[in-house]
């Protein structure tokens, strides 16, 4: 499945060709550096299992364009805990805690943090989809609730 690794107290920097070969990661302390795919499982292509559990410092974890990391999975089973600190969080489709059909698991006790998915896009924000501010056009990018409305009974007319 992979390595077993048991990082030092001081400051660490994790790059991407080690931490595919990682499966279970356990960091005591220090403000480290997560470049890649970090506690990320992918089923049959390379690992159903992997896990990181970092104790105290402010940590960046950084998987850069890659899917399914930081705890996010893909038929398996991946974790990322962290137990203090004011940590960053950066990654793309189905990390930061996202498991399908698998489980992933998210969990940061303590600190300032920061989660950032990659893609942001096409994302409508939630106060868009209801409520007063679906009313509103410029709140919404310029589409009302009203509108997608009347569009779907002039489809259900013609």
């Amino acid at each position: 499945w992979g390595l077993l690794v048991l990082g030092g107290p001081g400051p660490n920097r994790y790059e991407p060709a080690p931490l595919a070969k990682i499966a279970f990661l356990i960091e005591p302390g220090g403000n480290d550096v997560y470049e890649g795919r970090t506690a990320s499982a992918l089923g049959g292509l390379t690992r159903p299992f992997g896990a990181l559990v970092d104790l105290a410092g402010n940590d960046l974890h950084d998987a850069g364009p890659g899917a399914f990391a930081l705890g996010g999975a893909l038929l398996g089973v991946a974790a990322l805990g962290d137990a203090g600190g004011d940590d960053v969080y950066r990654a793309g489709d189905g990390s930061l805690g996202a498991g399908f059909f698998g489980v992933g698991l998210l969990a940061d006790l303590a600190g300032a943090d920061s989660f950032t998915p990659r893609i942001v896009e096409s994302v409508t924000p939630v106060a868009c989809r209801a409520g007063p501010a679906a009313r509103s056009r410029r709140r919404c990018g310029g589409v009302r609730r009203a509108d997608v409305r009347l569009k779907r009974r002039a489809r259900r007319r013609t």
